[in-house]
C-alpha cells in the first residue's frame, strides 16, 4: 500500500501540470502551428522520459537504497501502531488507513459539517447577512470564492460557526484515533470534559479561521498552510493527550519535526489544492448542469443552485484537508513522543525481572 501511495503521490505533480495545460494554454486556438506542434513534441518527449526512460534506467543502475518489500497476505488487517518511530511517508499512509478502517466515522462528520455549513449560509442570508458566492476565474478561484463569505464583520454567524465545525473534526479525528488504539492504551489516554486545555482545543480552530480571513489567497497562504498548519494539529494533539493548556506551545514546540511537518504540509496541501483545481475546470460545471433538472429552469435558480452546490463541494474538501491534518498531527505526536521520550522503551525496561525470562537478555 505504501509503495503504491508513493507512486500516487509522485504522479500528483503531472496532474497538476495537466489541469494548468488544459485549463490556461491548449484553450488557445489562434496559436501557430509551429508552436502547438513543439509544445506537443516536448510534452510528448517528457512523457517518455519520466514513464519509459527513467524507470528502465532506474531498474538497470540500481537504486541507492535496496527496496522494502513486505509480503503481507491480502486478509490481514493493517493495523496503526502509534508506539513506533515513523517517517513523513509512513504518518501519511497511516492517514488514509484510518479514513479506510473507520470511514463511517470519518465521512459521516465531513457530511455533517459540510450541511452545517451550507445551512448556515443559508440562515445567514434570511439573517440579513451578506453571502453571496463569487468564485473567481484563476487557480483556487473557487476556495477563495468560497471563503470571502467567512468574516467577523461580514458575516458573523458563519465565521463563528466555521470555528464550531473546525472544532468538532478534531472531536472526530479524535474518536478516529481511539477506535484504533487496544483497550489497555485507549483507557490510557481518556480525556475529561473539563480543564483548562480544552480551551486549546477552541482557539486553534479560531486561529486557522482568522488566519485565512486576513491572509489573501495566493502563494504566501499556500506556503504558509504548508508549514503552520501541520504544527496546530500537532499542537491539539498535545494539549489534549498531556492535558496541558499554556505549556501545550512549548511541548509542542520540542516535539515538533519541522523537516517531516513540512513534508507533511506539502503531501496534504498540495492535494487539497489538485481537489480544488479540479472544482476550477470546466468538467465540474459539466457536472452540476448534469443535475440542474433538480431546479426551476429560470437564470436565478440556475446560478444560485451552481452556487451552493459547489459550496457544498468545497466544504466537503475542506473539511476533508482538515481532518487529514488532524489525524496527520495526532500521529505525529505519537511517533515524536517516542522518538523524544522513548516512553515504550522505558515501558519495557520496566517490565524487565517481572516475567519469567533471563533478565541479563532482557536487558541486553
Amino acid at each position: 500500500m505504501r509503495r503504491g501511495l508513493k507512486i500516487f503521490i509522485g504522479l500528483i505533480p503531472m496532474f497538476m501540470l495537466a489541469a494548468l495545460f488544459e485549463g490556461f494554454l491548449t484553450r488557445y486556438t489562434g496559436t501557430p502551428a509551429a508552436l502547438r506542434l513543439l509544445f506537443i513534441l516536448s510534452s510528448l518527449a517528457f512523457v517518455l522520459w519520466y514513464f519509459v526512460w527513467l524507470p528502465w534506467h532506474k531498474s538497470r543502475a540500481g537504486f541507492r537504497q535496496a527496496l522494502k518489500e513486505k509480503d503481507l497476505p491480502p486478509t490481514r488487517e493493517q493495523v496503526v501502531s502509534f508506539v513506533a518511530i515513523k517517517n513523513a511517508g509512513e504518518i501519511f499512509s497511516d492517514v488514509f488507513t484510518l479514513l479506510r478502517r473507520h470511514a463511517r466515522v470519518g465521512w459521516l462528520g465531513i457530511l455533517s459539517a459540510s450541511v452545517l455549513f451550507v445551512g448556515l449560509t443559508v440562515g445567514a442570508g434570511f439573517a440579513g447577512q451578506s453571502v453571496s458566492f463569487v468564485f473567481p476565474d484563476y487557480p483556487g478561484g473557487a476556495f477563495q470564492g468560497w471563503w470571502n463569505v467567512i468574516g467577523r464583520n461580514r458575516a458573523p454567524v458563519i465565521f463563528w460557526g466555521q470555528v464550531v465545525l473546525l472544532w468538532g473534526m478534531f472531536w472526530i479525528a479524535l474518536r478516529m484515533v481511539k477506535r484504533e488504539m487496544s483497550a489497555d492504551v485507549r483507557a490510557s489516554w481518556s480525556g475529561s470534559f473539563g480543564g483548562a486545555y480544552l480551551m486549546v482545543t477552541g482557539l486553534l480552530p479560531f486561529a486557522v479561521v482568522w488566519f485565512l480571513e486576513v491572509v489573501e489567497a495566493g502563494a504566501l497562504l499556500w506556503l504558509a498552510g504548508m508549514l503552520v498548519l501541520p504544527f496546530f494539529a500537532l499542537w491539539l494533539a498535545v494539549a489534549y493527550f498531556e492535558k496541558a493548556s499554556w505549556r501545550s506551545f512549548l511541548r509542542s514546540m520540542q516535539l515538533m519535526q519541522w523537516g517531516q511537518g513540512f513534508v507533511l504540509g506539502v503531501l496534504i496541501i498540495n492535494f487539497a489544492f489538485l481537489l480544488f483545481l479540479f472544482l476550477d475546470s470546466s468538467v465540474w460545471n459539466i457536472v452540476v448542469q448534469f443535475f440542474s433538472w433538480l431546479v426551476p429552469p429560470d437564470e436565478s435558480s440556475m446560478q444560485q443552485f451552481f452556487a451552493y452546490t459547489t459550496a457544498f463541494a468545497i466544504s466537503l474538501i475542506v473539511h476533508f484537508v482538515w481532518l487529514l491534518l488532524l489525524l496527520g498531527g495526532m500521529l505525529h505526536y505519537f511517533s515524536s513522543r517516542e522518538r523524544m521520550d522513548a516512553m515504550h522503551l522505558y515501558e519495557g525496561i520496566g517490565r524487565v525481572g517481572a516475567t519469567r525470562q533471563i533478565r541479563g537478555l532482557a536487558k541486553e
